[in-house]
């Protein structure tokens, strides 16, 4: 198993991308968008950024097809890929698929939480708020816990 870390990461940390016409912002917590790199550092290669879309503005993304990616609607209303009117609290995952992704606020004001990532092709198995690949695993860590291993930090 890989040991626990903590990063903090400040907003004054992020990689921020400007948009064209005061569009709005990107702010990239992990990866890389159009060459701006975020602070976080991850175990496997994913791409993590906040998109504000301000007076109903739009954008054009674009992850590699052997990533898995999805976006959260985390506030406004928007058409994804020209076609799907989504809303606030909408998750939407997209095929593993070559092209481009358009987002288009229809709000005065848009934000999408964008996940997007290598696959990490291993065994997933989840009880309660832990995640592992075994059911072993799942009992070990529920041990920890029970033993107040869990979630300690030297310093």
């Amino acid at each position: 198993m890989i040991e626990p870390k903590y990063q903090p990461l400040l907003k004054e940390e992020m990689g921020v991308l400007k948009l064209d016409n005061d569009k709005g912002e990107i702010s990239i917590i992990a990866g890389e968008v159009n060459e701006v790199k975020g602070p976080a550092n991850t175990f496997t290669h994913i791409n993590l950024y906040n998109i504000n879309l301000k007076n109903y503005g739009n954008t054009t993304l674009s992850e590699p097809k052997n990533f898995n990616t999805a976006i959260l609607i985390l506030k406004g209303e928007a058409k994804v890929n020209e076609d799907k009117i989504c809303k606030e609290g909408d998750f939407i995952i997209f095929d593993n698929v070559e092209g481009e992704i358009l987002l288009e606020s229809l709000t005065e004001e848009s934000l999408f939480l964008v996940l997007s990532g290598e696959p990490i092709n291993e065994p997933v198995v989840s009880h309660g708020p832990f995640v592992m690949n075994t059911l072993g695993e799942i009992l070990d860590a529920y041990e920890d816990f029970r033993n107040n291993k869990f979630g300690t930090e030297n310093f």
